[in-house]
This record gives structure tokens, C-alpha cells and sequence, in this order.
């Protein structure tokens, strides 16, 4: 059973409020406000329906109406855009009708794509199991390629919600760090349901395949680099590490750890992948201490 209403933002605001990110400007910067979703605005809504309505409140707190209509499923609570209003505050938010199975469609689309990469994504297995014909899944991206691209972003947004944002509620630079790895490998292992993590498969395959879907994820790996680099410098001021420290060798050998867990773990097997990790996190840490921290 369905009913539809028109949502005021002031409910809006109350139901989708989005809490501020603690610490400092590390990891943040221009990108902090989920960067793969303004890659493709011209493209409405890619990652899914919660998170433009996170976008709305963000954007149009007391700004009055927000212009959509959505059916509500009394039953199980979700929520589907079926009509934004021509000039609304929803359509400049990048609402568009249908986010909630667009929705589907990618985070089916990412699980497919963790075990058969990006290539291997089939509109016809994709539609069978988000119950579409071919034709209505493949109206909501209109080529493979923007399907590919949207999955990358929903990706990388995950990431962001799941790795990024819990270590930069950690004052501690140093914890800052060890709890940002310690999430990058708990993604590795389980953030998507099969394959490990999505980005580093994703990498390797398209490390030698010019072209937008390269760029962009090579342009996320440069800033997930910065990312570590950021919070090395932030325990190199609270003085913890030394002054002197080479921090783009310490993120590169940090990137290094997290790239040898994903091979260790998912392609040989090792059960003790996190452990040797977390290890060889702790000699870096040690290596790059102030001497009077020793």
C-alpha cells in the first residue's frame, strides 16, 4: 500500500539532519561534502535517494518548500521520487524521479562489479536481478559507460561514509590515522559483500585503459594519497612525528600496506592478512616517531 505526500523541508531537516565532521580540515578540503555525487549532477541523483535529501537539507535549510512528491511504502517505509517540480529547490538538489531505483540498480551494479569488474557488467543479469527489462534499467543511465561511472561514484562515496568520516571524529592525529587504515582494511574485507574493495580492484583494472573511467579513479586514488598525507602532517605538528619527516613517502608506504592486504587476503588466502597489516602499520608509526616519543 502507497500514499503520497508532499515533504516541508522542516520535516525534512528533522528526519535527514546530517552530523558535522569533527577534526579539522584533513581528508576534507573541497572534497569532503561526498565529491563523486557533483561529478555527474548533470546526471540528477547517482548514489542514492537518502543522500540527496541529506543534499536538500544541507543546501535549503529555511528556505520553505522543497518541490517533490514521493511514494511512501507504508509497509516497509521506502521511498520513491515519482514527481520534482519544474524550478523546484529538489530539481537544483538533483533530485530527479526514480532516484530510489536507480538506487538499486547501482548498489546491485557494484556488488556485480566487486567479482566481475566494471567490464563484466551485464545490463541483461543486472536486470534480472533488480526484477527490470533491459530497456527500463538501461533508461536510467543510458549507456554502459554511465552506469560503470555511476557505480565508481557510489563506491567512493560509501568509502568516504565508511573509512573516511569515522577517523576524522578522532582528535589524535595519530589515532586519526591508525583508525583510518584500520577502516580501510575492514572495508577491504567486508565493506562490499564479495571481492574486497572495490577501488583497488577497480584500479588494477583500469590502470592501462585511457580514458574518463581511468581518470576518475585515478583522480580518487590522488586524493585518498592526500588524504593519509594530511593526517601524517597532522601528527607530524601535534609532534608526535619527526620535523623532519618525509610524509609522501609515509602515505606511500602506508598505501602500500593496504594494497598488499587486498592481494594477501583475497588472492592468497592468508587469514592473518589484517594482522600482518596492522603489524606493518605499527613499524611506520614507530619508524616516523619524534625521538623523545621512543
Amino acid at each position: 500500500m502507497k500514499s503520497k505526500s508532499w515533504i516541508p523541508l522542516i520535516v525534512l531537516l528533522v528526519l535527514v539532519a546530517v552530523p558535522a565532521l569533527a577534526g579539522g580540515g584533513e581528508c576534507t578540503g573541497k572534497k569532503e561534502a561526498r565529491p563523486a555525487q557533483t561529478a555527474s549532477k548533470a546526471h540528477g541523483c547517482t548514489a542514492d535517494t537518502q543522500y540527496c535529501l541529506n543534499t536538500m537539507a544541507t543546501k535549503l535549510k529555511n528556505k520553505g518548500w522543497v518541490g517533490i512528491e514521493l511514494d511512501v511504502d507504508v509497509t516497509s517505509g521506502a521511498m520513491t521520487v515519482t514527481r520534482v517540480e519544474h524550478g523546484s529547490p529538489a530539481l537544483e538538489a538533483g533530485m530527479r524521479k526514480g532516484d530510489q531505483t536507480r538506487a538499486a540498480i547501482v548498489s546491485e551494479a557494484m556488488a556485480m562489479a566487486s567479482v566481475q569488474g566494471l567490464e563484466g557488467l551485464s545490463i541483461g543479469r543486472l536486470a534480472t536481478k533488480v526484477g527490470m527489462s533491459k530497456s527500463g534499467l538501461f533508461g536510467h543511465f543510458g549507456s554502459k559507460h554511465a552506469l560503470q561511472l555511476a557505480v565508481l561514484e557510489e563506491i567512493v562515496a560509501r568509502f568516504i561514509d565508511e573509512v573516511i568520516r569515522p577517523a576524522l571524529a578522532v582528535r589524535s592525529g595519530e589515532e586519526r590515522l591508525r583508525t583510518l587504515i584500520e577502516n580501510w582494511l575492514q572495508w577491504d574485507a567486508h565493506g562490499v559483500p564479495s571481492g574486497g574493495c572495490p577501488l583497488t580492484a577497480a584500479a588494477n583494472e583500469l590502470d592501462a585503459q585511457p580514458g574518463p573511467l581511468r581518470d576518475y579513479i585515478a583522480n580518487q586514488q590522488r586524493d585518498w594519497l592526500d588524504c593519509i598525507q594530511r593526517i601524517v602532517g597532522k601528527v607530524v605538528k601535534e609532534g608526535r612525528f619527526r620535523a623532519d619527516l618525509d610524509i609522501e613517502q609515509v602515505a606511500f608506504e602506508i598505501h602500500g600496506i593496504g594494497l598488499a592486504h587486498h592481494l594477501t587476503a583475497w588472492l592468497l588466502g592468508d587469514n592473518k592478512a589484517r594482522e600482518r597489516a596492522l603489524t606493518a602499520l605499527e613499524r611506520v608509526i614507530d619508524n616516523a616517531r619524534a625521538k623523545s616519543i621512543h
